[in-house]
């Protein structure tokens, strides 16, 4: 397999949603590809860079995790510079983080009003029987996924979603082995 030039594609992504709904676990297995199993509360917002390797090439993700706290205090333009597209999360086993997607996406309308956006439900190894969180998908007519951070399940959806959505084409995780065996 001949060798191909990765494509510069980067996207800004801001990550909002309640404390301790995996935000920063999300980013963290994307980088590291592990779990963290003590949680350390975010301040502000950290952008952090993330590398996938897609069927399009590498693409690098500057994923922005706001800290939960900031719901209820101003949000400082820099959060949203050049954000291109939002991730909603919520943990599926925590019924009133799932409520506390409303006020976020409020806060977020009034500065990216229009933007591409999804909802993550978080923890998907913990749902509870019988537990349906797709009625917000369908009240706001955008993609809802569940995903497991410490499962590994689905976790790569969301951002190739986004990106599919802006680029207006498919795009797909691919092995980093599948790059690696192009440089032989």
């Amino acid at each position: 397999m001949a060798y191909t030039e990765p494509q510069n594609i980067s996207m800004s992504i801001l990550l909002v949603g309640d404390e301790a709904v995996g935000k920063t676990s999300f980013i963290h297995r994307h980088l590291v590809h592990q779990f963290e199993y003590k949680y350390n509360p975010s301040e502000g917002c950290t952008t952090y860079q993330v590398p996938l390797y897609t069927n399009k090439g590498w693409m690098m993700f500057n994923l922005k995790d706001v800290a939960s706290m900031e719901k209820n205090g101003k949000f400082l333009p820099g959060y949203f510079k050049d954000v291109d597209a939002v991730i909603y999360m919520f943990d599926v086993s925590k019924v009133g983080s799932y409520y506390g997607l409303k006020s976020w996406r409020e806060k977020v309308e009034e500065h990216l009003p229009g933007k591409p956006f999804i909802v993550c439900g978080n923890k998907y190894d913990l749902q509870m029987t019988g537990s349906d969180f797709y009625g917000v998908s369908k009240k706001w007519k955008c993609p809802y996924f569940d995903i497991s951070v410490k499962e590994l399940y689905t976790i790569f959806t969301p951002l190739t979603c986004l990106v599919s959505t802006l680029m207006r084409c498919k795009v797909e995780p691919r092995p980093v082995s599948e790059f690696l065996a192009q440089l032989n």
